[in-house]
């Protein structure tokens, strides 16, 4: 590769693969019949290797012929140095998988279920680090660590009415997915790394060793031995620990797809739902929305009340603070009051279309005609965000990129509808 110097730009990464069809091998395991019609077992290994963009290795300068015109009309040329440090010891970043699956087929093939395991490990993993500014550069980029991910996907088909002689079918398919994310190794010398934020006082991504990857770091309350939140005496105010501490996991326990497909005569009619269980998420407009009142808010808006916690000598707080204290000096004082569970049911996806028969078409120009209608998004529940905030969970502030799970007044989701047709003559 030529993004890399010399002595790093070339790799090697392998790959195999076997499977073993155990119903042809035995033939007492499999029936004809409404038992088991067909298993294979399988297992592979898998490498590939990815590369950083262009100039990672070497610093830049920017040459600029034409930068503006001065009074007296001369032409000012410019040269601008990059604030970002180019690292000549980059390397590849490698990916190896191992996956063992088992794929088969049963009740006379109308249902199929296909489980696989799986290991990935990341190592030398390419990724952006802040600098202080003070180098002179902003941020470099590095081979920042090892990541390993163990999960498990398994899909299920079903034909519950196979739809013989363009009669009633009916097909659904499940498919879970788990995984468990972690960081296994960070460069000497570096306790974690911010892969993704959007400002640097709020709710950050990051890469801590031993930790999931992507987990959320920020202010968060402190507490005693026993767990008991800490009130500053004098305000009554919740105490933050100015240092970053983990205060959450973005990445979902568990996602599921749960899709069916009717045909009958011609017709289609298709529908996806999608249910994300868990992982938390940083909202800064549900936060705002409910502290500012404009949605549901929780606390009587004239009264008085003493937060729940101990002071710094352990002794109860007894501090009456008001709805305001509450809302300014709590919830947007505080990272941690802005993570909430990410468990989402939406659909994703419905059609419905129609091809035209042979017959309908013998009199055009057409051998094949259809048609369809679709939308996709067009409703969720984000179950544990405040009510009436429409945030979606699937709304990131940064884009596509290291960043999980951060919403910072972001704009809504969109609904898409489509309407499509297909011919061929």
């Amino acid at each position: 590769t030529s993004t890399l110097e010399r002595e790093n730009n070339s790799i090697t990464y392998p790959s195999a693969s076997v499977s073993f069809i155990a119903t042809n091998a035995f033939e007492a395991l499999k029936s004809d019949g409404l038992g088991l019609n067909y298993m294979k077992v399988r297992f592979g290994y898998g490498s590939s290797a990815g590369f950083p963009s262009v100039y990672s290795t070497r610093n830049t300068l920017s040459l600029n012929g034409r930068a503006f015109v001065d009074e007296s009309g001369t032409v000012v040329s410019s040269n601008t140095t990059s604030d970002f440090l180019g690292n000549p010891a980059l390397k590849p970043e490698t990916v190896s998988e191992l996956e063992l699956g088992i794929d088969s087929r049963l009740l006379d093939n109308r249902l199929g279920l296909n489980v696989s395991i799986f290991k990935r490990e990341t190592k030398d993993l390419i990724t952006n680090k802040d600098l202080d500014p003070s180098t002179g550069f902003t941020f470099t980029t590095l081979n920042g660590g090892d990541l390993e991910v163990k999960g498990i996907e398994a899909d299920l088909d079903l034909d519950i009415f196979k739809g013989i002689d363009n009669g009633f079918g009916w097909n659904t398919t499940v498919n879970f997915y788990a995984d468990e994310p972690t960081v296994t190794r960070l460069p000497d010398g570096i306790d974690q790394i911010i892969i993704g934020n959007f400002f640097t006082a709020d709710v950050k991504n990051a890469a801590i060793e031993g930790q999931p990857y992507g987990v959320f770091i920020g202010d968060a309350v402190r507490r005693d031995a026993d767990g008991n939140k800490i009130i500053t005496a004098s305000n009554g105010f919740y105490d933050f620990d100015p240092d970053d501490t983990i205060i959450g996991d973005p990445n979902p326990d568990w996602t599921a797809g749960f899709t069916n497909t009717f045909r009958y005569k011609g017709f289609s009619l298709y529908a996806l739902i999608n249910y994300r269980h868990g992982g938390d998420f940083m909202s800064k407009t549900a936060t705002t929305l409910l502290s500012r009142g404009v949605i549901d808010f929780p606390f009587d808006r004239t009264g008085s009340f003493i937060l729940p916690g101990v002071n710094e000598d352990g002794s109860p707080n007894t501090t009456q603070i008001g709805a305001s204290d509450i809302a300014f000096e709590n919830w947007l004082n505080g990272d941690e009051f802005e993570i909430y569970d990410g468990s989402t049911l939406r659909l994703q996806e419905i059609s419905l279309g129609y091809d035209f028969n042979a017959r309908a078409l013998e009199k055009t120009p057409f051998t094949s005609l259809s048609v369809k209608l679709s939308g996709q998004n067009l409703w969720y529940k984000a179950f544990n965000l405040p009510d009436g905030s429409n945030v979606d969970t699937n709304t990131l502030a940064n884009g596509v990129g290291n960043n999980i799970g951060l919403e910072y007044f972001s704009g809504p989701s969109a609904k898409r509808y489509g309407f499509s047709i297909k011919a061929t003559f």
